[in-house]
């Protein structure tokens, strides 16, 4: 890819990502973004067909790397300590990202590590997990740095209920 496209893009995203920290994804207007990226609106949408498909593209990239990060997926209903750790390890690793892209969207994001997280699980098995994982993410994204009390109390809740 073009040097100049790479250095535009990292400038648009950059620029998103600083105006992401201060409002919600409607109130980011593509005029204010190009000017604190410093590009014209064409640039802009020669790359992004708007602010959604923008924030579409960081948080699935960010999601995507969650994932590659989140080691145990598999291990909730079997070793809850492994995979609390596992998910707490890949919130860590993109806790930033996270909280800029899904602030205000923390049900958005359960719900798309849950449909994800459910290949790894019997049909039977995914409610179970779905409500599981809902109360731990809630958790782990209201503390800012790694809690091991927060960690304990939701292995011992796992492990009580499977």
């Amino acid at each position: 890819m073009d040097l100049r496209v790479l250095k535009t893009k990292k400038n648009i995203r950059e620029a998103f990502l600083e105006l992401r920290k201060k409002y919600s994804l409607d109130e980011i207007k593509v005029n204010t973004l190009c000017e604190k990226a410093m590009v014209n609106k064409t640039t802009f949408y020669n790359h992004y067909q708007d602010i959604f498909a923008l924030s579409e593209e960081l948080e699935a990239e960010v999601l995507d790397s969650f994932f590659d990060n989140f080691k145990d997926i598999d291990m909730m209903l079997t070793d809850a300590n492994r995979f609390i750790n596992g998910m707490h390890a890949a919130l860590e690793a993109e806790n930033d990202m996270l909280r800029i892209l899904f602030m205000d969207k923390l049900d958005e994001l359960v719900a798309r590590i849950e449909k994800h997280i459910w290949k790894y699980y019997a049909k039977e098995d995914q409610m179970l997990v779905s409500f599981l994982m809902g109360g731990s993410i809630h958790l782990m994204m209201k503390t800012k740095n790694k809690n091991e009390e927060v960690e304990q109390f939701l292995v011992g809740v796992i492990q009580k209920i499977v």
